[in-house]
């Protein structure tokens, strides 16, 4: 019996690794425990343990393992085979062996079958009608079997298989010292549970997707487009790939773009080169809207008048009255460059490449140093925990005007710092209603900085509600530190 069970364990390591597509895989294999039962059922005798004889009692049950085949022919037609071995240790009477050897054969008519179930059900019913032979004492005793069962698939090629089966047979079975005159075993019951797993999808072009679930049956494809071909694997399928041997862009309907300028290669002049659709893929380097093929000066802005030149700058100022002829700018500075773009022209501004302020001759406005935002964060988190409203509503009391006050000259000395104002509530009331407070309080935090003449587009407010707790709002101290206001720089 130890040799019996390793084996089904082997299959059972088979069968994990074969690999089914789809619901259409032909064949099928079980792997169960096996309860046989030969308790009559026109006499209900002491069985050798001393309990009766029912059916359905497990205790009754001749524990063994049974290994089953099953071949699909029709949507609600398999054709099977079993063989399984039991320790026959609860029979009543006295069996001169210890083992049943059993193999039958039989049909089983699926309700999947497309009409009462869809035929890839996970639900999977079915009713079996075969027979088969029972050694027992070394004796073949022939037997019919009506039953049936249920497969649960877990997974498309794995699942639970639970059965049972009537049989009969026709020459009863006797022990050979008989508890009870005329007690015959002509019949018995087999109750089994298992692994269950198929495997046998049709799969003509081999590449791991059945026929049945192909769109390109007969050319090797893959998944993603049911079966198709990508043959330059660009994540076009074949079919619908204007260049199918060479990767390409979806935008360029799969044909390639090598220089990226937005223009397939077949209908680019320029292939090489990123271009411009206006100039058939063609460079214009110095943008004047002359291709640089037919542009005298190619590497400097012209007119078309002068084939591309002497408007080095390209900034409609001609050179002889360009005081920056070499250098795109604007006619407001007579031809010199505001690179940043922030009205100040670059020979006047200190940082002609980030945009500033008057003030600060070009520069941006002053943001808190790195080494002094831990300093700065601390003020603004103490003037904020002592910032207080009227209960249940966004009115600041007076009494924190003061501290309020203590942050305009940070804001001031750092007109470039901007911030973020949080709301929070305890979870008293109303969750909806304690997130718009909340707001509500940010929002006037805001306002009275903005009434002190610092610009809006500085701060930005956000009400959290009960969301954020620092506290515990089962406490009365905890709630009180949940109804805050925190000011921070912004990131």
């Amino acid at each position: 019996m130890k040799k019996i069970f390793l084996l089904i364990g082997a299959c059972i390591a088979f069968a994990l690794n074969v690999q089914a597509q789809n619901s259409d895989n032909k064949w099928a294999v079980d792997y169960s425990y096996s309860g046989l039962n030969f308790s009559p059922f026109y006499q209900v005798p002491q069985n050798t343990l001393g309990g009766t004889a029912g059916i359905f009692e497990p205790a009754n049950w001749n524990n063994g393992a049974k290994i089953g085949v099953a071949r699909n022919f029709l949507p609600f037609l398999n054709a099977y085979g079993n063989f399984g071995v039991h320790s026959l240790s609860n029979v009543p009477g006295n069996f001169n062996s210890i083992a049943s050897i059993m193999a039958d054969l039989g049909a089983q008519f699926r309700l999947s079958n497309g009409s009462i179930l869809p035929e890839s059900h996970w639900f999977d019913p079915y009713i079996n009608l075969g027979g088969g032979v029972n050694f027992i004492d070394n004796k073949a005793k022939g037997f019919v079997e009506v039953g049936g069962g249920i497969n649960f698939w877990l997974v498309e090629n794995v699942g639970i298989n639970v059965g049972l089966g009537y049989q009969v047979y026709p020459n009863e079975l006797k022990t050979p010292d008989q508890i009870a005159p005329g007690v015959e075993y002509g019949r018995s019951i087999r109750h089994t549970v298992g692994l269950k797993f198929r495997w046998g999808a049709k799969d003509t072009d081999g590449d791991g997707i059945s026929d049945k679930e192909d769109a390109c049956p007969d050319v090797k494809g893959i998944e993603a487009f049911k079966g198709c071909p990508d043959t330059d694997g660009d994540g076009i399928q074949d079919k619908e790939d204007g260049c199918p041997n060479e990767a390409g862009k979806k935008e360029m309907n799969g044909c390639p773009d090598k220089d990226g300028d937005g223009i397939a290669d077949k209908d680019d002049s320029c292939p090489d080169v990123a271009g411009l659709a206006a100039l058939q893929g063609c460079p214009d380097a110095d943008g004047d809207g002359i291709a640089d093929k037919d542009d005298d000066c190619p590497s400097v802005a012209g007119v078309a008048s002068f084939k591309g030149c002497p408007d080095t700058d390209g900034d409609g100022v001609q050179d002889k009255e360009d005081d920056c002829p070499s250098v795109a700018g604007l006619a407001q500075f007579k031809g010199c460059p505001d690179t940043d773009g922030d009205g100040i022209q670059d020979k006047e501004d200190k940082c002609p490449t980030v945009p500033g302020i008057a003030a600060e001759q070009g520069c941006p406005e002053k943001k808190v140093a790195k080494e002094e935002i831990k300093e700065v964060e601390k003020k603004l988190q103490m003037a904020a925990s002592r910032i207080q409203f009227e209960t249940g509503k966004a009115t600041i009391l007076k009494v924190s005007n003061t501290e309020l006050d203590k942050l305009l000259p940070i804001m001031r000395q750092y007109p470039g710092a901007e911030f973020r104002i949080d709301g929070h509530t305890d979870n008293i009331g109303n969750a909806a209603a304690n997130k718009n407070l909340s707001q509500l309080r940010a929002d006037a935090v805001k306002a009275y900085f903005v009434g002190k003449g610092i610009k809006a587009d500085r701060f930005t407010s956000v009400g959290f509600g009960q969301e954020k707790p620092i506290g515990n709002n089962a406490t009365p101290a905890g709630r009180t530190q949940n109804r805050r206001v925190e000011i921070h720089l912004a990131d």
